[in-house]
């Protein structure tokens, strides 16, 4: 399988989320109903992928992934104003 960098910019809020909630191993909130295509659009993407117990797991390219938001997520509190 090749990897595919998929910058975070193009990565939706919702598909964000579900990264992250793979990676906390959340399968409650990822279980539900209006996350379905999110989950089927990660897979597509080689970014997620179902393990033999029926769970996601994060790809290696979802990890990588994973990294990217959480080095947005601090870049982007570090630059924000601080408020009065």
């Amino acid at each position: 399988m090749s990897m595919r960098h998929t910058p975070v910019a193009r990565l939706t809020s919702a598909q964000r989320f579900v990264i992250v909630a793979v990676a906390q191993r959340d399968n409650s909130t990822l279980m539900r109903p209006n996350y379905a295509r999110t989950r089927y659009a990660l897979q597509d993407k080689g970014l997620i992928e179902v393990n033999e117990t029926g769970s996601y797991a994060l790809t290696a390219a979802g990890k990588e992934a994973r990294e990217r938001i959480k080095q947005s997520l601090e870049t982007s509190r570090s630059t924000r104003p601080e408020r009065a």
